[in-house]
């Protein structure tokens, strides 16, 4: 992922954009916004699969 190239430091960047702090990169804003969307994604994946039919 670009931001993580740039900048290497994945669970530091997650507590910056949280806390309001996620500096002026575009790249940022796209980047935790597909995270998010990815792991709710997974979150209804693990579900549905759980399910028996």
């Amino acid at each position: 992922m670009i931001i993580e190239i740039k900048t290497g430091f994945w669970d530091e960047l997650i507590e910056k954009f949280e806390v309001g702090d996620p500096g002026d990169d575009d790249d940022l804003f796209d980047w935790y916004f597909a995270k998010r969307g990815l792991d709710i994604r997974n979150k209804r994946l693990k579900i549905i699969s759980a399910i028996e039919i």
